[in-house]
């Protein structure tokens, strides 16, 4: 019968495997904030109806309603950021209240401006002659 034995041995961390783990530590803290920072700002859910617009925060959970009186309409604009340009809508309730819904936070964008012209809020998009 021949046994066998196999004896692990840890090694202490040097310093070449503390330069892997830094970069990596960074990496996982920058990814925590970028996805925290999402989620403390954009917390906001918006429901279009004929008669009004209604404005839900999740966050302090309030809602806000708006007749349809009070919204002057929609425009449309775009945002530059450094990986590209993305389609924004911004929602005029008066003058002064906006509300920005940039295309990146929105999985259907493209049927938010659908659905606004469906229940007729005005587009007063400035027009380039």
């Amino acid at each position: 019968m021949v046994a066998f034995s196999v004896h692990f041995t840890l090694r202490q961390p040097t310093w070449k495997s503390a330069l892997g783990y830094a970069p990596m530590g960074a990496l996982a803290a920058y990814v925590t904030y970028i996805f925290s920072r999402g989620l403390l700002t954009q917390t906001r859910n918006y429901a279009f109806t004929p008669h009004e617009l209604v404005v839900i925060n999740y966050l302090p959970y309030r809602v806000e309603r708006f007749g349809r009186a009070e919204i002057t309409g929609f425009s449309r604009s775009y945002i530059r950021l450094r990986i590209g340009t993305f389609d924004q809508l911004t929602l005029h309730v008066s003058p002064q209240r906006r509300f920005t819904l940039p295309q990146f936070s929105y999985w259907n964008f493209k049927s938010l401006e659908l659905a606004l012209a469906e229940h007729h809020f005005p587009d007063i998009t400035p027009t380039q002659a």
